[in-house]
């Protein structure tokens, strides 16, 4: 039989995934305690200090020392209680995992006692307990996360996205209950505000930016047994990845396939391939309709007719679409009035009234928020066109026609397949070029080569919308693209101010920044907590490279312009494969089609 406190370093690895998965468990902890006001407190992206405080109901003096051990609960009693759970958490795991595998601290005391109570323990053993003043309500403070398992931190990546990751954590369950106020601090900077009125458009503004905000269309469907409400993106705000999909089932934010699929099914061609649409959806159904017991995190979900609530989610991002005008707004460049003046210096409040009001008479409503933000498209430019065209092929004797080792043959372009593969002839067989990879390449070492990239200025400086989890991924990174031809700063807690782009990338418009640190979170290279600028660097240009290769696949392309870049992919250093390792070409040879063509054995 295992020794406990191996036991429980055991449980915690399941539990306690990296520091996003303390804040998850804490908050949720606060919530279930009827709070309606939640600070989160975070120091050297977690590892150092995780502090959750709330003003819910607090614990009893006898509860606390309980509630470190595993599976101490009182939300469930028996078996059959399993079956209509209606509390974020159930299982008695979160504070005992979380202990187990740090140094932990509880302060708590219920409104109507007159003193509270503390706690301190080390891996999991109490070292200190007793009476102590406080407010009402229960402060939860985790420090030097992991420092008894250190193999673990070494599996972290790097401290953006792990903060980014936070934010995440944060804004899902503050977008699952709007009418509560969360604040995220960072290293004692304001990360993330919400307002905490109960309005989800407010708060997925205060989250996203007040450009999604605005664009939401609301969704409202009922069924027998089943109600779907929330929001959703119109396609022209269709995101690079399903980070702006939140699915929140009995009050519970989820993952499930299923229904990402039924949203992402009701847009059908409105949204390119490669683009996920922007919605915050909320299932209510019976709890025994659903089984919430069926992962460690509780972050997956099992539906008794999975069927049903999947046809009841299409129907309802559907009828939410056929309701409304989905042709983009497309503004002049003096029409909008907070791009104006964020130009001429001046930032204007965005804020509804309503929160201004709240946010003076209580401590519901914390900050402001601001944003502009245009709308833009990039092209695969031919030869001779602009900044980021494709240069004219070279001459037959140039020195830059000369093979090298390792490069690609002189190819002839013969069409396109799927507007993604150019189909090429060879001497010695038949190629197929994957446009997106290659392409991908080809911008990837044209940033790698060059000493210094310079920012190509934008006609007009512009406010981008990247949310809070993307604000921290920029903090991390300014430096490494700011090094690439990226002139951007952080503008507020959810936007960044695009000045500059890579010559590349200057024809696709200020707004490729989402797609850019999408990249950059969605890849964090390698498992570290402590990236070196040459890794930030690369880490960098290959997120420039993708997103300059996103606008490329599915594109139509000329014969000249499959040419060029197949020329220009074959001066490349690494021509057979992506900075992400993918292929960029294969090739059918002579000898196979002979033998397919049963011309021979």
């Amino acid at each position: 039989m295992l020794p406990p406190e191996v036991a429980n370093l055991i449980a915690a690895g399941e539990v306690v995934e990296r520091p996003a998965s303390v804040v998850k468990e804490l908050c949720e902890n606060a919530l279930d305690a009827g709070a309606t006001r939640i600070t989160v407190a975070v120091r050297d992206h977690g590892l150092g200090l995780i502090s959750v405080t709330d003003n819910g109901t607090g614990m009893a003096p006898a509860d606390v020392p309980v509630a470190i051990l595993p599976h101490a609960t009182s939300k469930i009693r028996q078996a059959e209680d399993l079956l209509h759970i209606t509390t974020l958490g159930f299982r008695g795991e979160a504070l005992a995992s979380i202990a187990a595998v740090s140094r932990l601290s509880i302060i708590t005391r219920p409104p109507e006692a007159g003193v509270g109570y503390f706690l301190e323990c080390e891996g999991g053993r109490i070292v200190a307990q007793g009476g102590r003043a406080c407010a009402p309500g229960t402060v939860v403070s985790v420090s030097d996360l992991f420092y008894n398992t250190p193999a673990r931190r070494k599996f972290l990546y790097s401290p953006g996205v792990e903060t980014a990751r936070i934010v995440q954590a944060v804004a899902q369950l503050a977008l699952a209950h709007p009418a509560v106020a969360f604040r995220l601090e960072q290293d004692g900077r304001s990360v993330l505000v919400t307002p905490g009125l109960g309005d989800v458009r407010g708060t997925a503004a205060a989250v996203w930016g007040t450009e999604l905000g605005r664009a939401f269309l609301t969704v409202s469907f009922a069924a027998p047994g089943i109600s779907v409400s929330g929001l959703v993106a119109p396609p022209a705000q269709a995101r690079a990845d399903r980070s702006r999909q939140v699915l929140i089932v009995n009050g519970r934010p989820v993952y499930s396939r299923p229904l990402m699929a039924a949203i992402e099914s009701a847009f059908g061609s409105l949204v390119p391939e490669g683009r996920y649409p922007a919605a915050v959806i909320f299932v209510d159904l019976d709890p025994h309709a659903v089984d919430v017991n069926v992962h460690p995190t509780k972050r997956e979900v099992r539906f008794r007719e999975e069927r049903q609530v999947r046809w009841a989610v299409g129907e309802a991002v559907r009828q939410a679409l056929a309701a409304a005008n989905l042709v983009p707004r497309v503004a002049s460049p003096g029409s909008d009035p907070a791009r104006t003046q964020v130009q001429n210096g001046r930032v204007p409040p965005l804020w509804p009234a309503a929160w201004h009001e709240a946010a003076a008479s209580s401590e519901a409503a914390w900050g402001d928020a601001q944003a502009w933000h245009g709308a833009a498209a990039a092209r695969f430019e031919p030869a001779g066109s602009g900044a980021g065209a494709v240069p004219e092929e070279p001459a037959e004797d140039s020195p830059e026609r000369l093979s090298v080792p390792g490069a690609l043959p002189s190819l002839m372009p013969l069409g396109q397949l799927e507007k993604t593969y150019i189909v090429a002839a060879g001497e010695d067989g038949l190629y197929i070029i994957d446009q997106h990879a290659a392409h991908e390449r080809v911008v990837f070492d044209r940033l790698e080569k060059a000493t210094v990239v310079a920012a190509q200025p934008l006609a007009q400086a512009a406010l981008v919308d990247v949310g809070a989890d993307g604000v921290a991924l920029f903090r991390e990174h300014a430096a490494a693209l700011a090094a690439c031809g990226f002139d951007a700063e952080p503008f507020d807690e959810t936007s960044i101010l695009v000045r500059g782009l890579p010559a590349d990338l200057a024809g696709a418009g200020p707004e490729i920044a989402r797609d850019v640190l999408a990249e950059l979170g969605a890849d964090p290279a390698r498992p570290t907590v402590a990236d070196d600028p040459a890794s930030q660097r690369r880490r960098a240009r290959r997120a420039l490279a993708a997103c300059h290769g996103v606008a490329r696949a599915h594109d139509t392309l000329s014969l000249q312009e499959m040419r060029a870049l197949i020329e220009q992919l074959r001066r490349t250093t690494h021509p057979y494969t992506c900075p992400h390792g993918r292929p960029t070409v294969i090739r059918l040879g002579i000898a196979e089609l002979e033998r397919r063509f049963g011309r021979r054995a």
